[in-house]
Order: structure tokens, then C-alpha cells, then sequence
């Protein structure tokens, strides 16, 4: 009897909880739904913030489960009513608009973190009937936001009337866009997605020439064309003008090194200046090979390495003037000779070498201790078995 209740209890054990999200990713994409057009992350607290906060914090919201007795559509919707709890959260439009938004035909796809996800039309986001209500992803239950708010971030419906039925799926949505229960009960319920990780909008809008920089240093980055020019837009662009009067924009390489020299990726003071001015090695490679180094103390806050990705305010040409390849990206500026002012840029490696792992413990009681990762390591190791019943940019 013993082995068989530890059984049972490992093998409950074996599956994870899921954890409230926290973030979401928006990511816009090509109507051949590979190509990134647009993408950026929000945490719930900056959706809070600068964005209408959907829910008055007094309104219980209710989606409506499957119906096994009688019919199934329920109209006067009193039955298997769901409670969302007293929700707050982000109008799911809103953050469709922070990556260009979407178009008529366009769809959009909710997605949890562990992959399951549904598809939605145009209208259900952007000109919803009453009955259905803005979609909200929620990031506030009865007093408590996530990660404490357990199945956070999740998609609620605001119905006018504060419940959304069976029968108000049937007149809001497409039938591709339903769920049903068992494939036979229809079920607005099912369409409650919790632990919302990702939005993506997959777009109508012909793919662009799409292209990635990858950065290599203590840590690794590949940045899309999408996150590149948002970096020039939010820097409000670095230009130069050569000889010729061509004005090449984007920007400073040092900002780039900034993303990949140690794990303070971005804002202030995420460039190591130490790092750099020990002097290490940077190395920009074009798509052929061709490489040219630099080094870190040179280029450290030296707004004049400009990494371009516009010429005269349009992406740059394929090739030069005499065939060379030129796109995506260039490198230029005052104090580079000719042969430096490499094009057509793929990589940039800074021969940092990988950064450290910094895994301290804190231990803080009557008085505080800190355990080193090898101090950790050495203590003595103890298991136990989980009870099943209680699992739960720029």
C-alpha cells in the first residue's frame, strides 16, 4: 500500500505547475506568418501604467461553461456560469497597437505558456458587438495581481451584461473561432485562456525583406530589422553625411555593445566602460566573411561608429554603386578610413568571453547569511516527495 501511494504521489509530482505570467509578447507578423514585422515585450505593470486599465475593481465577470442537459446554447444564460472574479486588465486592442495594430481580415492568436492557444478575427478585437465585449487580458483577481493572481495573466470577455454565453459566442464569432467542449458543447468558457505568455497578429501585409544582427558576447543576442529600427526611432536616429552628401542613419556601435557585454542589457549604465576600457577585441563580420576589429576603448561612448541601417531615410540598397554587397547594415563615420566602413554586417562579436554565473543565497532571520553557488553545492542534499493534491527592449 506504502509503494503504491509513493508511486501515485511521484508520478503527480512529475507534472509542473504552471506559474502566472507576468509579461506578454506582442509580435506582429507577414502574412506568411514567418516574417516579423513588429515586436515588443510589456510587463503588467507597465501595461498599468500607460495604458487604459480595463475593470472598475467592483464587477464580477462570468463565462459560461458547456450545458449537457437541454440546449446547449442556453440563451437565458443561468446556466454552468463561470466566475472570473472581480477582474482588471488591458484591453487585448491596446497592446495589438503597440506593434502597428491590425487590419480588417487580419487575425490574432492568444497563446499560453504552454502552447495552448486560440484564434480570434478582427472584429472580435477591434469592433466587438456589446454582447462579447472588449477582450481583456487580466492581470488583477479579487485583489490580488499576478504572479499571485494564480491562472494570470488571463483572457476575460466584458460582456455588457457581464456574462458571456454560449449563445453570444454563436452570435459574435465565427465558427473557426468557438470552442466546444468534447468537440460537441459549445462552451465560451474554453475561450478563457489563462497563463497568457504571447499575442501574435498574423497580418495581411506582404513580407519585407527580413534580416537579423547577430551580437556575440557574454551573452548572446539576435536582433531582428523590427527591433533594430526601433532602437533608431527611440534614439531619434545618428546620422552622417559623407562626402558624397549621402546621410546614413541609425546607431552608435557602442549602444549595440551595450546589449551583449556583460547581463545588463539595456537603460542606464548598462554599457560596461570598465569592461571596455580594459580593451577588448570587436569584430564585425560581413555576410561574405570579410571581417575588420576594432577595439572597446575606442569605440566606448564614441557616438561617432554610427552602425546604419538607412541611407537618405530608406533602407539601405542591395548592393553599391559598383555591385558590392551593401544591406542591411553599414558601418560609418567621421574617423573611419574607407576600408573600415564595412557593409553588408551580419555579426558583432566582442571578445568578452562568456559572463560569470552569479547565483548567491540569502538567508535573512534573526541575521543574515549569504551562501556563495559553491557553498551551496556542498551542503548535504535531501529529497522529498511533492503531494499531489497540492500541485498547483531598447
Amino acid at each position: 500500500m506504502l509503494t503504491m501511494l509513493l508511486c501515485i504521489a511521484v508520478i503527480g509530482s512529475a507534472v509542473p505547475a504552471l506559474a502566472a505570467t507576468t509579461e506578454v509578447n506582442i509580435t506582429k507578423y507577414a502574412s506568411d506568418e514567418t516574417t516579423i514585422l513588429d515586436e515588443t515585450t510589456v510587463s503588467y505593470q507597465w501595461m498599468g501604467t500607460n495604458l487604459t486599465v480595463q475593470g472598475d475593481g467592483a464587477t464580477e465577470y462570468f463565462h459560461q461553461g458547456p450545458i449537457f442537459d437541454g440546449d446547449p446554447w442556453d440563451l437565458a444564460e443561468t446556466l454552468n456560469l463561470k466566475s472570473k472574479g472581480i477582474v482588471r486588465g488591458t484591453d487585448v486592442k491596446d497592446l495589438c497597437d503597440l506593434v502597428g495594430g491590425m487590419s480588417p481580415g487580419d487575425e490574432i492568436g492568444i497563446i499560453a505558456s504552454d502552447g495552448f492557444n486560440k484564434r480570434f478575427g478582427y472584429e472580435n478585437v477591434y469592433d466587438p458587438k456589446s454582447s462579447q465585449g472588449p477582450m481583456v487580458v487580466c492581470w488583477y483577481k479579487d485583489g490580488e495581481h499576478v504572479p499571485d493572481y494564480e491562472g494570470g495573466m488571463q483572457l476575460v470577455f466584458f460582456a455588457d451584461d457581464h456574462i458571456f454565453g454560449n449563445w453570444d459566442m454563436h452570435e459574435c464569432m465565427a465558427p473557426e473561432y468557438r470552442y466546444n467542449y468534447s468537440s460537441e458543447y459549445p462552451s465560451a468558457n474554453g475561450l478563457s485562456i489563462r497563463y497568457i505568455s504571447d499575442i501574435a497578429i498574423y497580418s495581411n501585409e506582404t513580407a519585407e525583406t527580413a534580416w537579423s544582427l547577430e551580437l556575440v558576447g557574454a551573452i548572446n543576442e539576435t536582433m531582428s530589422k523590427a527591433t533594430f529600427e526601433k532602437g533608431v526611432a527611440c534614439h531619434d536616429g545618428f546620422s552622417y553625411i559623407d562626402s558624397e552628401g549621402r546621410t546614413w542613419t541609425g546607431v552608435p556601435l557602442w549602444y549595440l555593445m551595450a546589449r551583449v557585454d556583460d547581463t545588463d542589457t539595456h537603460g542606464s549604465g548598462s554599457f560596461n566602460d570598465t569592461l571596455a576600457g580594459e580593451g577588448y577585441d570587436v569584430i564585425i563580420t560581413a555576410c561574405d566573411g570579410y571581417s575588420k576589429t576594432f577595439s572597446s576603448a575606442d569605440l566606448a561612448g564614441n557616438d561617432s561608429y554610427i552602425v546604419a541601417c538607412y541611407l537618405n531615410g530608406s533602407d539601405l540598397p542591395e548592393l553599391t554603386g559598383s555591385g558590392k554587397p551593401l544591406a542591411p547594415l553599414k558601418l560609418v563615420g567621421p574617423c573611419l578610413s574607407s576600408g573600415q566602413m564595412i557593409g553588408n554586417i551580419a555579426e558583432i562579436v566582442l571578445d568578452v568571453g562568456t559572463a560569470p554565473v552569479k547565483a548567491d543565497l540569502t538567508l535573512i532571520g534573526n541575521g543574515t547569511k549569504t551562501y556563495a553557488l559553491d557553498e551551496v553545492r556542498a551542503m548535504p542534499a535531501y529529497t522529498g516527495v511533492a503531494d499531489s493534491r497540492n500541485r498547483q527592449v531598447w
